[in-house]
């Protein structure tokens, strides 16, 4: 079994778990977002909505990747996608996590803000 096969293994469990937390974090912004700066919110809302259409894409990588009689085309298709899944949630994930972390402080400490 190649490497790329064992990252394409499928685990229920994890995509339930994930599905369940994006869909919680949804319903817990819709009620916390007034908060926040409005354009804050709305790259927040736009990145639940991205990263739930990545999840989909995800998941069906690793569906299709757990057919038997692949070929390699397939396997390194099925692979990339995953792998675009995951540079996508670290890279603009980071970008959220540092605007959030400066709004907040702006927050806490409107006389240090940048």
């Amino acid at each position: 079994m190649s490497s790329k096969k064992i990252i394409l293994m499928k685990d229920d469990g994890a995509d339930e778990n994930f599905n369940s937390a994006v869909t919680a974090f949804r319903e817990k912004f819709e009620i916390e977002k007034l908060w926040l700066d409005a354009s804050i919110s709305n790259e927040i809302e736009e990145f639940a909505i991205e990263i739930d259409k990545q999840v989909k894409l995800y998941q069906g990588a690793t569906f299709i990747a757990g057919l038997e009689n692949l070929n390699e085309s397939q396997i390194a298709q099925a692979y990339n996608k995953q792998d675009n899944f995951y540079k996508f949630t670290v890279s603009t994930s980071n970008a959220l996590k540092n605007k959030l972390e400066s709004q907040l402080r702006s927050y806490l400490s409107p006389e240090k803000s940048t």
